[in-house]
């Protein structure tokens, strides 16, 4: 299943970086307890969830990039739909 934001009610910040902030959080429907690390898509464009795993001492986030120049084309493309 997919989660999204309005599964959670977000808590108090545990933590934060120049690219993210760390939140205490709780699923709605079980109350069962969580930590939402929120990544800032300005400080971190075009990337995205693949996948996730871990191990016995880390939890590892599989972040996809895009093809070089794919940004680029993109933003020039919304940047002549907007014009």
């Amino acid at each position: 299943r997919f989660f999204a934001i309005h599964d959670f009610e977000t808590g108090r910040p545990l933590g934060k970086s120049k690219f993210e902030n760390v939140y205490l959080a709780r699923k709605k429907k079980s109350h069962f307890t969580v930590t939402l690390k929120a990544l800032f898509k300005s400080q971190t464009p075009n990337v995205f969830l693949l996948n996730s795993f871990s191990n016995q001492r880390r939890i590892y986030l599989i972040l996809g990039l895009p093809l070089p120049g794919a940004g680029r084309k993109q933003e020039a493309r919304q940047g002549a739909e907007e014009g």
